[in-house]
């Protein structure tokens, strides 16, 4: 376990941010595995196709553009 207190605030942020991708691999894990053995256990054949797609169970995120210097410094102007 990290000592928080003896970690600089990028440090920490690295740290959480691992954290959180963690929990996203394992809650994708556990839902593809719920997922597939929901699959294989339902009685043919009418049941299988009415069943949720497996992409909207999974964590999605969504693309953020990085800002340039010049986007940072007009929200700073704006200020």
């Amino acid at each position: 376990m990290a000592r928080f207190w003896a970690m600089t605030p990028r440090e920490l942020g690295l740290f959480l941010e691992a954290q959180r991708r963690r929990l996203i691999r394992q809650f994708d894990a556990d839902a593809r595995v719920a997922w597939l053995t929901a699959k294989l256990t339902a009685y043919a054949p009418e049941k299988g196709t009415r069943f949720v797609k497996l992409e909207r169970l999974l964590h999605h995120e969504k693309k953020v553009e990085k800002m340039d210097w010049r986007q940072q410094a007009a929200i700073l102007d704006s200020w």
